[in-house]
């Protein structure tokens, strides 16, 4: 699990089974990941649970023209 903490990162999107969510920080705390996200309350991720990440998703800003 210490290494979820590591590979997540601000700006990939998780998956963790409900639903789809923008992470915007990750903090450890004993053996569980508490991933922080841009909408909605955080998520204490632990050993057993399993999490899909999604890295790049972001469609690029269009310039207005």
């Amino acid at each position: 699990m210490r290494l979820l903490a590591y590979m997540l990162r601000h700006g990939d999107l998780m998956d963790h089974g409900r639903d789809r969510r923008e992470v915007t920080a990750v903090r450890r705390r004993g053996h569980d990941v508490i991933v922080v996200f841009r909408e909605g309350e955080p998520v204490r991720v632990g050993r057993e649970d399993s999490v899909t990440v999604r890295r790049g998703w972001r469609q690029p800003q269009r310039d207005g023209r």
